[in-house]
């Protein structure tokens, strides 16, 4: 027979084990404390206390919006989804936005009160893991445009190298923590490297397009078969809401350095050129 569940010892339990939880640092005339709340990246929250003329000010230290984008939120500060988030948990938390030193936003809360010094602390972190966590999730549609695009992209190469020449979500050997889009095998000995780029923003175009980089470099510097690979092509969807020319200059010029090609997707048959070129024909 279950024994029955006493409050007394069950919530004695959890504010023993919950309390432990948290961590404080003292940083200068403020304290650091790690809170045991947690983003959907895997980070915990910190909130920041400083004393000011008799008030306590109660901030995220200037890590939500900062450009290291330590929460992983997921996009960009001035992008127009990202703006309406933080406004309506503004208003909801009831957070103040001000810049610090460093310039930076600095999102925070003031209280006078020793007694409302926890629900200061409570509603920052929590505005923190909701700003966070809503800005790193993409709408219903912007994911459906992906596997779409996707899905086009596989059946373009596919249709044109048949199964025996690609292969697709691939790894290339001695390189196990990359999976490629696309591996084809124009002939023997030869390999050609296909990642997708797309986005619903500029933030998750660039994200992907980074994240192809990365592997392509990678693949240059750790796979066992790098001198068999002849052609490293970043196809970039030029008909997504994030594609923004302009905005991709340093990191076609750092594909560059990789010894990496991007083409667009309606200019794709250019995919297809540059991979015959290696078929020996």
């Amino acid at each position: 027979m279950t024994q029955a569940l006493k409050c007394p010892e069950l919530v004695a339990r959890l504010k023993s084990d919950f309390g432990a939880l948290w961590g404080c640092r003292e940083r200068g005339d403020s304290v650091e404390l790690v809170t045991p709340f947690c983003t959907s990246s895997q980070k915990f929250v910190s909130v920041f206390i400083s004393l000011r003329e008799k008030a306590f000010i109660v901030s995220d230290g200037g890590w939500l919006g900062n450009e290291t984008d330590f929460y992983g939120r997921g996009a960009e500060p001035e992008e127009e989804q990202y703006c309406d988030c933080v406004k309506h948990f503004s208003e909801v938390f009831r957070v103040r936005i001000g810049t610090n030193t460093k310039n930076e936003t600095v999102y925070y809360k003031t209280t006078d009160r020793l007694d409302l010094l926890s629900g200061a602390v409570f509603d920052i972190a929590n505005f923190v893991v909701t700003v966070a966590n809503a800005g790193a999730l993409e709408s219903d549609e912007a994911t459906a445009n992906r596997t779409r695009f996707r899905r086009e992209a596989r059946a373009f190469v596919s249709a044109e190298f048949g199964p025996d020449k690609a292969r697709f979500n691939e790894k290339v050997p001695g390189l196990n923590e990359v999976r490629f889009n696309a591996v084809v095998y124009p002939r023997p000995n030869t390999i050609c490297l296909i990642s997708y780029v797309t986005g619903s923003t500029p933030f998750y175009f660039s994200r992907e397009f980074s994240n192809a980089i990365v592997g392509f470099e990678l693949a240059n510097t750790k796979s066992s078969a790098q001198h068999l690979i002849k052609s490293r092509i970043a196809l970039l969807n030029d008909e997504a809401d994030g594609y923004v020319a302009e905005r991709n200059g340093q990191l076609l010029d750092l594909l560059g350095r990789h010894h990496g090609k991007a083409v667009t997707w309606t200019n794709r048959s250019e995919l297809l050129d540059t991979i015959r070129s290696w078929s020996g024909n």
